[in-house]
């Protein structure tokens, strides 16, 4: 059987073939959440569209793709988790670590023996979840020494974040690369879509949106349609 996201994954490539053959899109309107269907025009075309839900007229810019490239990774295509019966002393370690927590024998004992009666308290829970707050709320721990974060060598105290050993500084750094450079791919993605060439200040035009997409869009769940969006913007005050 196909899981959830194989299944989402037939469904973003149908959308794509409507789009290529038919030249129509699906979205959700910006302010009611109806799904509406729109013929692709160029930017320089009247691209305004009515709701018939709300009867709103606005931008199609302002009405998010209802599948996009990339949907397909959100967690709402994830299979439903089952949480374990069984943990082992390392699954207590693995998750004390990524808390800044260093617990001792009897601490680690005291979680493994708590953790079937926590289950049938909160059958919905994860065992992770689960774990972490038996850490939290049973036992007294001992907190890790400080630490050098391994991409820029910087002492960190206990108590600062830990990305497996990575600063918040060098991490956040790290994470911005990865959106720029996604952001770059839906830019040419998009030229080569409505067939331009790549423009002369094509730098400009990725550190603009990505810093649009930076302050308005959802920090985890930003998309397609937010590049699109700051690419129009970008257009509107040139």
């Amino acid at each position: 059987m196909k899981t959830i996201r194989e299944l989402a994954k037939q469904q973003l490539d149908l959308m794509e073939e409507i789009r290529y053959l038919a030249n129509i899109n699906m979205v959700t309107c910006g302010n009611c959440g109806t799904i509406l269907l729109h013929d692709m025009k160029p930017f320089n075309e009247d691209n305004k569209i009515t709701c018939f839900g709300c009867k709103s007229e606005m931008e199609l810019s302002d009405c998010p793709d209802y599948w996009y490239e990339g949907c397909i990774e959100n967690s709402e295509f994830d299979e439903p988790k089952t949480i374990s019966s069984y943990i082992d002393a390392d699954d207590v370690i693995r998750i004390a670590m990524s808390l800044g927590m260093n617990p001792d024998v009897d601490v680690i004992e005291e979680v493994l023996r708590r953790y079937g009666s926590e289950i049938n308290n909160d059958p919905t829970a994860t065992w992770e979840l689960i774990v972490e707050n038996l850490l939290y709320n049973h036992v007294d721990l001992k907190e890790t020494e400080d630490w050098n974060c391994i991409e820029c060598g910087t002492k960190q105290g206990r108590h600062d974040q830990y990305f497996d050993g990575v600063c918040e500084v060098c991490h956040s750094d790290m994470e911005n690369i990865k959106k720029k450079d996604e952001i770059e791919v839906i830019l040419i993605n998009m030229f080569d879509r409505i067939g331009i060439e790549t423009p002369s200040n094509y730098e400009d035009i990725v550190q603009f949106v990505f810093e649009d997409v930076c302050e308005t869009a959802d920090p985890i769940n930003w998309n397609d349609n937010d590049v699109v969006i700051g690419f129009r913007r970008w257009i509107e005050l040139k």
